[in-house]
């Protein structure tokens, strides 16, 4: 009795390990493609409205801003 006790308590402790680094390996896989967005975004030009919203483009000549 003691035996099987032993071995029900090695597979829930190794069922739990498992699940644990799934857990842990889907947690970086989602840190990491939120790094990449956060990369992608820094590295993104102004204007370029198909990568980064909310940007406005900065129009150098000065053409469009306003007048003082």
């Amino acid at each position: 009795m003691e035996k099987e006790q032993r071995e029900l308590e090695i597979t829930v402790a190794r069922e739990q390990a498992e699940r644990d680094a799934r857990l842990k390996a889907e947690h970086l896989k989602v840190e990491n493609g939120i790094r990449l967005k956060e990369l992608k975004a820094r590295q993104a030009r102004p204007g370029d409205s198909k990568r980064v919203d909310g940007q406005t483009t900065y129009d150098l000549n000065g053409a469009g801003n306003l007048a003082l």
